[in-house]
């Protein structure tokens, strides 16, 4: 029903579409003599509209594009050109986050008449200001002496001791269909006040296995959480449902059920984990399957040479800090101790594939590895705040013709 739901309203959309400009090529504005088309104006709206933004979609549209003008001018001063494989990786790398690749974003975007030009510009114009912003002030990041470095490491390397009772609502979604999911996840965050009621919708609507249980994932250590999902439930409530959280075309819905304090633990920064994805005829036969698997299996070793009766894809093992793990195993992972197994089901696959997940290891940094990724960081934010200014001056000066 749900589906239907979403299909209906991407119709119904699709048909209220606004008629195109009369002449869409012709300049709507300039910046400093750059034209921008009501045409460029009308894909860029478009784009945004499939990516899920809300509010004034044309006034964001004509901003960002007045920004990339900026860019691209900024670029053509410092002699900065972004060449054709460049813009190809950028692409992929936008595309990734959706958990997609570029050829798959391209055909998604032209079914609501956004043409693969409309996003290699977007890229181009992003890739040039990211080069722009480093030839700019790359150098001064230098700056950052050891005593920046030490007070960031002491703030960021504070354990948390705080424990979260969570329940969960899962909410799966193709990119086309992003915004309907994230309604019915802001929907449901407007109007579940109880435990009861969030059950309830858990059972019917969340495509967790959480969801036999009502969504309940247990307690769970904060500091575990992705940094999107800890963010969120951290300034929850308790007793409250929490603010959406989107993770890898999957919207989470938290119910805050509980808060305790426990012993610090030293801080972990990435995570190593296997997992082994096992397909049958139906999906009663693939947990029977895994459950046979978890019998005989207490290591990441033994679940390597149990991957050897599957295909070479099917099985996967990794070691990635923290805040980089997928929003999909994020969840599952802070529930585990090393060496634990879960079997899961795998969003958009197959109704009859299962997934072992297993946790081979938290690992804590040593103190150089700490201080380099930190500083990773701090340069990082530096640049930001850098280009945030340098952009607001560039736009002040600029000369903006309607």
């Amino acid at each position: 029903m749900l589906r239907a739901i979403l299909l209906f309203a991407v119709a119904a959309w699709m048909g209220g579409a606004a008629p195109a400009q009369q002449n869409p090529f012709s300049m709507a504005l300039s910046v400093n003599g750059a034209p921008i088309s009501h045409f460029e104006i009308d894909q860029r709206e478009r784009m945004l509209r499939v990516l899920g933004t809300r509010g004034n979609l044309r006034e964001q549209a004509i901003s960002a594009l007045i920004d990339d003008r900026i860019y691209l001018q900024e670029a053509d001063v410092l002699g900065i050109n972004v060449n054709e494989s460049d813009i190809r990786a950028g692409m992929e790398e936008f595309a990734s986050r959706g958990n997609i690749s570029a050829e798959r974003m391209v055909a998604d975007f032209r079914r609501f008449g956004i043409e693969e030009a409309t996003f290699r510009d977007f890229v181009r114009a992003g890739l040039a200001w990211r080069e722009v912003v480093d030839a700019r002030f790359g150098p001064r990041t230098e700056e950052i002496g050891p005593q920046d470095i030490h007070q960031a490491v002491e703030l960021e390397a504070k354990p948390s001791s705080t424990s979260v009772l969570l329940s969960e609502i899962a909410i799966s979604f193709a990119p086309e269909f992003r915004r309907q999911a994230l309604d019915f996840a802001n929907e449901i965050y407007r109007t579940v006040r109880s435990k009861s009621e969030f059950e309830r919708i858990a059972r019917t609507h969340s495509a967790s296995p959480s969801r036999n249980n009502g969504g309940d994932i247990g307690w769970l250590p904060l500091a575990g959480l992705p940094p999107a999902a800890r963010n969120a439930v951290q300034v929850a409530p308790t007793g409250r449902t929490v603010r959406p959280v989107e993770m890898n075309q999957v919207v989470y819905v938290f119910f805050k059920r509980g808060t305790r304090q426990e012993s610090p633990q030293a801080p972990v920064q990435a995570i190593e984990y296997a997992t082994l994805r096992l397909a049958s005829s139906t999906l009663a036969a693939a947990m029977s399957i895994a459950d046979e698997i978890k019998s005989r299996v207490d290591t990441c070793r033994d679940l390597l040479s149990e991957s050897r009766n599957w295909p070479e894809r099917a099985y996967s093992h990794q070691t990635v800090p923290i805040a980089e793990v997928d929003g999909e195993h994020a969840i599952y992972l802070a529930t585990l101790d090393n060496g634990e197994l879960k079997t899961t089901i795998p969003f958009g696959k197959s109704e009859a594939t299962v997934e072992l997940l297993m946790l081979c290891e938290r690992k804590t940094v040593q103190n150089s590895e700490l201080a380099r990724s930190t500083l990773i960081g701090l340069r990082s934010r530096h640049l930001e705040s850098y280009a945030r200014n340098y952009l607001a001056n560039l736009r002040g000066s600029a000369i903006i013709r309607r």
